[in-house]
């Protein structure tokens, strides 16, 4: 757009720019960030603590939490009992016996008030349920 102010001639006009793509309103990269961190099993409180000594620009810790709350988790649990249940699907049409071991586990040396307990069919050395038990 150009106008005159004046006698100077302007030219106005107005960009965007976005270092990233974006998900829906999630940065993408910001959203890969929170991936990396739950799926490659660190913890976000030391790696936005990490992010801070290295005076790094990052997403904070609630962000963090958020997407993993709301999006990271839903979507773990999702696929886990779609595999589960394709499992469970292949195992009885298969016909064959199927051997499971399990244990239970709590902290060493606490009197834990929570624990878990894996069950395992041992011929294919794959989990097959984990509970929460109290």
């Amino acid at each position: 757009m150009h106008h005159c102010h004046r006698g100077l001639w302007i030219c106005a006009f107005q960009r965007t720019w976005s270092s990233q793509t974006f998900i829906g309103s999630i940065p993408a990269g910001n959203f890969e960030l929170s991936c990396a961190l739950l799926f490659s099993g660190s913890l976000p409180s030391k790696a936005t603590r990490m992010f801070q000594f290295l005076n790094m620009a990052s997403i904070s810790y609630r962000t963090l939490m958020y997407h993993q709350q709301c999006y990271l988790h839903p979507a773990v649990n999702e696929v886990w009992r779609d595999k589960q249940a394709s499992y469970m699907q292949e195992a009885q049409n298969s016909g064959q016996h199927v051997h499971f071991g399990g244990d239970g586990a709590d902290t060493p040396g606490h009197c834990a008030k929570f624990g878990t307990y894996t069950l395992m069919d041992l011929e294919k050395n794959m989990v097959v349920d984990l509970q929460l038990i109290q």
